[in-house]
């Protein structure tokens, strides 16, 4: 999703709703070509995100308690590596649970709102780190990733995906 995350990010900056854009994501052979399997994933999102990681005191959870009961996903940061960190390369790390009952398209749209935030995270982590700023970037994550769902959904439908 980058090169769509990146899109939607600057749409979003020049205030372009998602009505007729088209977004850039690979298809499956080239995901394929990019798959290797003996060394771990390279993001080009500066924070790093867990999927799944066993729930600790030191996770910070972003989705709001009202969502809970509803979502198919959970968005947490990790503040035992400094959630309160300043600008730069250390940003925060973002853990993704799933629901069991998550459909793939759920797992997607997940997988959208948390890279939606490590990038806006990347763009514009708060000075103080104050857990309202991480979960207002959340909330606005969700937003936009509600907002442009269908039209990531019609690009990875184009390219072949299921």
């Amino acid at each position: 999703f980058q090169p769509a995350v990146a899109q939607i990010c600057a749409f979003d900056a020049k205030g372009i709703a998602p009505l007729g854009r088209i977004l850039d994501v690979p298809t499956i052979q080239e995901v394929q070509e990019q798959e290797v399997f003996v060394k771990p994933y390279n993001s080009e999102i500066a924070s790093k995100m867990e999927v799944n990681p066993p729930m600790t005191s030191s996770h910070m959870l972003l989705t709001p308690t009202h969502d809970l009961s509803q979502s198919m996903f959970l968005l947490a940061v990790c503040t035992r590596e400094s959630a309160l960190v300043q600008k730069g390369s250390n940003a925060p790390t973002i853990a993704l649970w799933y629901h069991v009952k998550a459909t793939s398209s759920d797992v997607l749209q997940g997988f959208l709102q948390a890279s939606l935030l490590r990038e806006m995270l990347q763009l514009q982590l708060p000075d103080d780190g104050r857990e309202s700023a991480l979960v207002h970037l959340c909330e606005r994550a969700k937003e936009l990733s509600t907002q442009w769902w269908p039209t990531v959904n019609d690009a990875i439908v184009r390219q072949g995906w299921q």
